[in-house]
């Protein structure tokens, strides 16, 4: 197969994509948990620091491997979008599900006024 072929150009951009997907997926799952602030901090910092590793990768395979631009940009271009969509809703899905995971506020509350009311009739 030619390395400067556009068939290696694709999958070389989807290799990039998944592999970025894949360590922003389990960064995100180890910050999750954490305060609101770290939590932000590790994600967009791993969101630049996963940027900048993609394009020292675009640049090693189009400039000094020279692989198809067109393939590979096109690839490297839908399979972001997606993997950035992906992502957001990722995060949704998640945190939504850890909401509904916890008991609500008021359920703690109704446990403390049956033992206070429990309490009182004890006396």
């Amino acid at each position: 197969m030619d390395p400067t072929g556009p068939v290696v150009a694709v999958m070389t951009a989807l290799g990039i994509c998944v592999l970025n997907a894949i360590g922003g997926y389990y960064i995100a799952k180890a910050a999750f948990g954490k305060d609101l602030k770290v939590f932000l901090g590790v994600v967009f910092g791993s969101m630049a620091a996963r940027l900048l590793v993609a394009v020292v990768l675009m640049w090693v395979f189009l400039g000094v491997v020279g692989m198809h631009q067109v393939a590979f940009a096109v690839t490297f271009a839908i399979a972001s979008f997606l993997s950035v969509m992906g992502e957001a809703l990722f995060f949704h899905f998640w945190h939504d599900r850890y909401r509904r995971s916890r008991l609500p506020v008021t359920h703690l509350l109704k446990k403390k006024d049956d033992a206070v009311m429990a309490a009182a009739f004890a006396l």
